[in-house]
């Protein structure tokens, strides 16, 4: 069973067997667009940044869909 855990409160975990947050939570716009749209405000214990601020970043990048 692979289970990837985004978040755990503010909770900041390193070892061998677990890492939260997300270690490439930052860099994968298939969960961080969708994750804004629900938690935007959670503030990422590690970068001191909201979700919203994060998405922003692929935003940048014209990652996003184009509005028709």
């Amino acid at each position: 069973l692979d289970l990837d855990i985004l978040f755990y409160n503010e909770i900041v975990i390193s070892d061998d067997d677990l890492v939260i947050p997300h270690p490439y939570l930052h860099e994968r716009a298939f969960v961080l667009i969708p994750l804004q749209e629900i938690a935007g405000t959670i503030i990422h214990p590690v970068f001191q940044k909201t979700i919203h601020e994060l998405a922003q970043d692929f935003a940048d990048e014209s990652i996003l869909p184009l509005d028709d």
